[in-house]
């Protein structure tokens, strides 16, 4: 597993990337967690250990728009803000060789339908996104809140990088001042553990 992610990672950072993984085995989650955030790879990160069992497809699906949404307000910043870009270079690992590896990486933890989930990312404006109040773009047609998946942006009315971009300014601002770079992408891993004991689930979402 590490050695795929790896060589995916390695990939030039020309999209956002989402990578899905049932292992059938106990994985560790630690190991795997300093391996992806100590490497050479030129994206934000994002690690979603994921327990439900049956396989429940909400916050799998949903973790693609939220993603996107973080990419962009990056790409924002650093196209039309001149906002720095991070880079992960030969240089910028030996200048962080110890945890966090010059990244702010940080957890979020909860329960959906009854399983829990672990998330440890450095996705920037993450945190601040998700505990704003709803604004007067709100959207109630689906039934996603905090308590029913990670991040729900749309119950947030937080729907385009600009609107975004408005909650979080004074976020920004404070990066701008610490001149905290970001990168244009991001990858999220989402680790389903429903297999672990090496029998299938079945997964009518497959």
């Amino acid at each position: 597993m590490d050695q795929v992610l790896d060589q995916i990672l390695r990939m030039p950072p020309e999209r956002n990337r989402i990578i899905y993984l049932r292992p059938m085995q106990q994985v560790d989650t630690l190991t795997l967690e300093q391996k992806l955030f100590s490497g050479p790879y030129p994206y934000h990160i994002c690690i979603i250990h994921e327990f439900s069992n049956p396989p429940n497809v909400r916050n799998k699906v949903r973790i693609r728009s939220w993603m996107d949404t973080i990419a962009n307000i990056n790409q924002e910043l650093i196209k039309y803000e001149f906002f720095p870009e991070a880079t992960r270079t030969e240089d910028d690992l030996k200048k962080h060789p110890r945890y966090p590896w010059g990244r702010d990486i940080y957890t979020l933890e909860g329960v959906v339908d009854g399983a829990p989930y672990s998330l440890i990312s450095d996705f920037p404006w993450l945190r601040s996104l998700r505990a704003a109040e709803p604004n007067s773009f709100a959207r109630y047609d689906f039934e996603d809140d905090e308590e029913s998946t990670i991040y729900a942006p749309r119950r947030k009315g937080q729907l385009s990088a600009d609107i975004c971009m408005e909650t979080i300014g004074e976020e920004i601002s404070e990066m701008r001042q610490m001149k905290k770079g970001v990168f244009q992408r991001v990858v999220a891993i989402f680790i389903h553990y429903c297999d672990v004991n090496g029998e299938p689930v079945e997964d009518d979402y497959i």
